[in-house]
């Protein structure tokens, strides 16, 4: 019976020593601040939290619209010069693709000659056009393709 009593009073002491170990640490933790004081640091945590995912939904929404709208835009450019003539002049002559993602854009060709110039343009779609393209051209587009 003795055992038990000092087994209880060991028990106690030991429970008194987490008990204090834990309100120094809680002390410690707060700081002097008051326990609504943390209870409002928590919410306002919270609040600012959901207010970031918000913000973080929206500019990722935007962020999707302008992926979309630069779809559409000139993001590919090559040129490809050479001579069309080949017993006279230089790489004067050129084909320059202008494509979208999607392949669409143009292909611009001035050719150049001693006493003339032409110069052509033909449109594309899906990287193709309605008009016969060149060697010349069709490489500018190909590049132009890959360089996206």
């Amino acid at each position: 019976m003795e055992n038990v009593v000092y087994f209880s009073l060991g028990l106690s002491a030991l429970s008194l020593i987490w008990v204090m170990t834990l309100q120094m640490r809680l002390k410690k933790l707060l700081r002097g601040k008051a326990g609504s004081d943390l209870e409002d640091l928590f919410r306002q945590s919270n609040t600012d939290l959901e207010r970031l995912m918000r913000a973080r939904e929206e500019i990722n929404k935007e962020i999707d619209a302008m992926k979309e709208k630069m779809r559409h835009h000139i993001r590919g450019i090559q040129t490809v010069r050479f001579n069309p003539f080949k017993d006279s002049g230089s790489n004067q002559s050129f084909a320059t693709a202008l494509l979208d993602d999607d392949g669409n854009g143009v292909v611009i060709s001035p050719l150049y000659s001693r006493d003339r110039v032409g110069v052509y343009a033909k449109p594309l779609a899906g990287h193709r056009s309605e008009y016969e393209l060149s060697d010349e051209e069709r490489q500018a587009i190909a590049q132009a393709r890959d360089r996206r």
